[in-house]
């Protein structure tokens, strides 16, 4: 395996019918990774903050000294923020990678990358007002529109 990493950790979600886990497999193999147990998947339940709080108590369990966390560009300053507010190990790096389906360059012109923008936007304000009053409550989803 090319790199450091000795074990490549996925949230166990589903994607189409698929867990990430079985993909990230699958990509691993067809990369020439021949070892069965490289990925592996991680229950993570809660808000944001809850699974970055799950995460980080997992991996130091398992004696992880390291973390890279992958996310899109758009949400690494919200991952920034969820992980520098725990301290101890493991130590926690944050990978921004560009993704296809944000349009960094017009986000405001383009309906699906204005959408996750405002979404992302919601999501940091409120770790940021967390931050600022202390507040352990409520969660860092989106609110829903009222039902008419």
């Amino acid at each position: 395996m090319g790199g450091n990493a000795r074990v490549i950790w996925v949230e166990n979600d589903r994607v189409f019918g698929f867990t990430i886990k079985d993909m990230v497999s699958r990509m691993a193999k067809e990369r020439g990774i021949k070892d069965a147990n490289v990925v592996r998947g991680i229950d993570l339940e809660g808000d944001d903050a809850a699974k970055a709080r799950i995460a980080r108590q997992a991996f130091a369990k398992h004696g992880v000294k390291k973390l890279i966390v992958v996310a899109p560009d758009y949400t690494s300053k919200r991952y920034q923020m969820l992980y520098a507010t725990e301290s101890g190990d493991p130590i926690v790096l944050i990978k921004p990678v560009r993704v296809s389906y944000f349009k960094l360059d017009k986000w405001w012109r383009d309906d699906l990358s204005r959408s996750l923008m405002e979404k992302e936007l919601f999501r940091t304000a409120v770790l940021w007002g967390r931050s600022m009053t202390g507040s352990k409550e409520d969660s860092t989803k989106s609110p829903q529109p009222a039902a008419r």
